[in-house]
């Protein structure tokens, strides 16, 4: 996702009055870029694992199309799935 994307992706999930707030965000660059070239990041939140604030995440990155990932270190990570081109056969 882009840094706006992620920006956008966190002031929604701060919206809901029933978010817990995290304790801390930051973004990474994911291994790949953009078909543009520009950047594209992972946002990882960390939580007190609230599951009100869990499912607000997940229905939030079923909406954007985005995939959620448990990070070993208590960190949620949020970010655009790998897009590849089918290749389709008549």
């Amino acid at each position: 996702m882009e840094r706006r994307q992620a920006i956008q992706l966190l002031r929604e999930i701060g919206s809901y009055p029933e978010a817990m707030p995290f304790t801390c965000v930051y973004l990474k660059p994911h291994n790949r870029t953009g078909k543009d070239g520009s950047e594209n990041l992972e946002l990882h939140v960390k939580t007190n694992r609230d599951t009100s604030t869990r499912q607000i995440i997940e229905r939030l990155a079923l909406k954007h199309r985005l995939i959620i990932k448990d990070e070993p270190d208590g960190f949620l990570g949020i970010y655009t799935p790998e897009r590849k081109l089918l290749e389709l056969t008549a």
